[in-house]
């Protein structure tokens, strides 16, 4: 996603609702409770409600817990970027491809 301004309140940016909208994101990682809660309070219902129907990895119990408390799908995986990414490529191979 795109970076965001901390100078006055932080918003998620256009380019990146806009980018929820046309399905362009496929998943969330989450690194921490703590950076779900702020992501959580920069995004309107709208933008909420598009990242509560992606897949959430989470590299930690706690975090996935959190996540599902608050209404998302959560997909534990190993601790570390390493297992966040050893899930996404579990979780992206199992998936269907688009036709040609």
């Amino acid at each position: 996603m795109s970076a965001v301004s901390m100078k006055s309140r932080a918003t998620l940016s256009k380019e990146s609702v806009e980018a929820l909208r046309a399905n362009r994101v496929q998943a969330v990682t989450l690194t921490s409770a703590e950076g779900l809660d702020n992501l959580c309070a920069i995004v309107d219902d709208e933008a909420r409600a598009l990242l509560m129907r992606l897949p959430a990895f989470a590299q930690h119990p706690r975090i996935a817990e959190h996540a599902r408390s608050l209404g998302f799908t959560a997909i534990e995986t190993a601790s570390g970027d390493a297992g966040l990414v050893a899930g996404l490529l579990e979780w992206s191979s199992t998936r269907s491809r688009p036709g040609p």
